[in-house]
């Protein structure tokens, strides 16, 4: 009797196992067959919608670097992609209309009497040269800034892609 009852609970308990088996779905290395891998499902726009955040998993002990989207960063990306270069382009042609009308208005400044014939040295070799340096420098720094901020957007339809790529 009691082997009948052991050999009657394992043939119980394998026929559980199988049904578990059975009910948590395709086995490991099988695919769903009713999911087209081919077939784009959703956009990644609707994706991003969404969802708030976008995470991942990984085995790096940071837990903040499974993160990889979060609203902060649409919100950054959105601000600088549209509104700064609005802004910018705005203050930088209003500047030069300024600087226009008070031309047009105020003119050049004339010397009421007229050049005397002398030359007074103002500023020595070392100051200019100080100056000039300076100048160069802004010029550099403002010419690269507009390039980070309008570059790419506004230079490449004139331009060919291969001239933002790198050629190492």
């Amino acid at each position: 009797m009691w082997a009948l009852a052991a050999k009657l609970r394992i043939l119980i308990g394998a026929l559980a196992l199988l049904g578990l088996a059975a009910a948590a779905g395709p086995a490991v290395g099988q695919q769903d067959r009713s999911v087209d891998p081919t077939k784009s499902a959703v956009s990644e726009q609707q994706l991003l919608e969404q969802f708030k955040t976008i995470q991942g998993r990984s085995r790096i002990p940071d837990v903040k670097s499974y993160t990889l989207e979060q609203p902060a960063g649409r919100d950054w990306r959105q601000f600088h992609e549209v509104t700064l270069r609005w802004v910018g382009a705005v203050a930088i042609l209003g500047v030069l209309a300024l600087l226009v009308v008070f031309y047009l208005s105020r003119g050049m400044v004339r010397i009421e009497a007229g050049r005397a014939g002398h030359v007074i040295v103002r500023f020595n070799g070392f100051e200019r040269f100080v100056h000039w340096m300076t100048a160069v420098c802004f010029v550099i720094l403002a010419f690269s800034g507009l390039n980070i901020t309008f570059g790419r957007p506004l230079l490449l339809p004139l331009m060919s892609p291969e001239s933002f790529t790198a050629c190492f």
